[in-house]
């Protein structure tokens, strides 16, 4: 089995290297068929989550692990093909 390093981005942009295998990557890559938006401006989008099965208690879960303390921080979110919580937070955004 091929093994490779992929970059990951994590709150506040700070990057690491993780080493997978590629079976490993495949299964992550699959378990959803596009990226989904799940909060614009702060406000969630429930229907998109449920289409996902995925729920507002999972959200809150990993916006938790983001150090986001509140869902109004959130300019935009989305959940990737991989099933990681993508988020853009307000402070990220120049005016």
């Amino acid at each position: 089995m091929e093994s490779y390093v992929y970059k990951q981005l994590h709150p506040g942009y700070s990057c690491c290297n993780v080493l997978e295998g590629e079976e490993s990557y495949k299964r992550k890559k699959d378990l959803f068929p596009l990226a989904t938006e799940v909060i614009v401006d702060g406000i969630i989008n429930t229907d998109n989550l449920s289409k996902l099965n995925l729920d507002r208690k999972w959200l809150y879960e990993k916006l938790q692990e983001l150090d986001v303390k509140s869902i109004s921080e959130v300019f935009y979110g989305e959940v990737q093909r991989n099933g990681q919580l993508f988020i853009d937070t307000k402070n990220d955004i120049s005016h």
